[in-house]
């Protein structure tokens, strides 16, 4: 027996994924990472957009570059 297969050529379509997530506008910032009462990490962002993300909960800190 002898198996057709169909071949159908279409177009693709990109599909943007859109996360909504906290922003500050353009500015300057000193941002403090605070832990149980201490400051953990601070640092300064000058003429910057910072993004807010939510890691798993847990007490997990990471650097991202």
């Amino acid at each position: 027996m002898e198996d057709k297969k169909e071949i159908i050529d279409v177009e693709s379509t990109s599909v943007e994924k859109e996360e909504n997530k906290p922003v500050l506008e353009k500015g300057n910032y000193i941002i403090e990472v605070i832990s149980e009462g201490n400051i953990i990490k601070k640092f300064v962002a000058a003429n910057a957009e910072i993004n807010i993300s939510k890691l798993a909960d847990g007490g997990l800190t990471v650097d991202l570059k």
